[in-house]
């Protein structure tokens, strides 16, 4: 990552498996390389990571990993723009269940 960001790459790129655009982080790389030093070097200081923390991560993880879990529905057989809406509503139900929010009530078809 600190390669790619060396080598000034900022902006969107198209992401032909998604066929779309994705940000790329345009955080200056030496800074992410001494903040990456830094975390390698200190000592764990024993410190637990809060309730509300740990959802923020388990978010971010899960954002991260947007492009396998987006492959791996459409190897499951659903269609690329299925496959992107099961990923934001799989996002919005973490995020409304981080937050203590009760679940959408469904409308019902007449």
């Amino acid at each position: 990552m600190v390669e790619k960001m060396q080598e000034g790459v900022t902006g969107k790129v198209m992401d032909d498996e998604l066929d779309e655009y994705v940000n790329v982080d345009a955080t200056d790389y030496l800074s992410a390389e001494k903040e990456v030093e830094d975390l390698f070097e200190s000592d764990d200081d024993g410190r637990q990571v809060d309730d509300e923390n740990a959802a923020i991560l388990a978010l971010m993880e899960f954002e991260s990993n947007r492009k396998s879990y987006i492959k791996d529905k459409v190897a499951e057989g659903m269609e690329l723009a299925d496959a992107k809406l099961a990923y934001d509503a799989e996002k919005a139900d973490m995020v409304r269940i981080s937050l203590g929010l009760p679940e959408p009530e469904l409308e019902e078809e007449e």
